[in-house]
């Protein structure tokens, strides 16, 4: 399951908005509110950008691996 607290420390660590992933995504502002709020979730080509933008791997945001350091 996407792991919102996950995804917000990350995006905070890194100094980007909300905003710009709301746009890289070609989506509106509300989408990350939606993803916290648990109204929506990423699909899997919206995670894939998602982990690139904040230099993970999409496992980490789903919670399927504890280490946040993409690898290859």
């Amino acid at each position: 399951m996407f792991n919102y607290d996950r995804f917000e420390e990350l995006r905070r660590s890194k100094g980007i908005t909300k905003t710009f992933i709301s746009a890289t995504l070609g989506r509106s502002a509300t989408l990350c509110q939606d993803w916290k709020q648990q109204k929506s979730k990423p699909s899997d080509e919206q995670l894939a950008v998602v982990a690139e933008i904040l230099d993970t791997s999409p496992a980490y945001l789903l919670e399927e691996t504890d280490d946040p350091v993409r690898h290859g």
